[in-house]
């Protein structure tokens, strides 16, 4: 696996990467029909499928929501690396999705912490592309888009594990 490769949708300068659409069609032409065959499941669609991760995984998942909203309803994007290739999902992603308005229009939940090294490079961006959903796609904070600082978080998995239960929480209502 690489996780840069497979977790980036576009090519950064000092990092490679690029291709989360084909990882995305693996994941949905390979993987899920396995699942859906295996398990017992209701369909698999946008009223049913979300997808979670952090750091790059954050990045992958809001990716998938913008760009299939057919097949993710909702998308947990713990700390996502939005500072990824100069902002690219703010600035050339987010101006393609579907507005709040849209009946397909899915749902953001969006963290970050407030501490460490990559503090700053990771909430600044997250709080802009929150900001973009709310003023230019017209989301409406705590109803289709979550937003939660971490305060004393850093970006690594024990804060992500200590906040799990927020995106659970605002995604599902559990």
């Amino acid at each position: 696996a690489n996780r840069i490769n497979e977790y980036t949708n576009v090519i950064d300068p000092d990092y490679g990467g690029g291709n989360a659409s084909l990882y995305l069609d693996f994941l949905e032409d390979t993987v899920l029909p396995l699942v859906e065959k295996n398990f017992r499941l209701p369909p698999l669609g946008p009223e049913t499928l979300g997808t979670i991760g952090s750091s790059l995984g954050g990045l992958l998942s809001c990716f998938a929501i913008a760009t299939r909203p057919e097949v993710y309803g909702k998308a947990g994007c713990m700390s996502p690396s939005f500072w990824w290739a100069s902002e690219n999902f703010r600035l050339e992603v987010l101006p393609g999705i579907k507005p709040a308005s849209d009946p397909d229009s899915p749902i953001y939940y969006l963290d970050s912490g407030d501490q460490g090294g990559d503090a700053s490079s990771i909430e600044k961006p997250t709080q802009a592309v929150r900001d973009s959903l709310e003023t230019k796609k017209d989301f409406l904070l705590n109803s289709n888009l979550f937003y939660y600082l971490d305060h004393g978080g850093d970006h690594n998995e024990r804060s992500w594990g200590s906040r799990f239960a927020e995106p659970m929480a605002a995604l599902y209502g559990q």
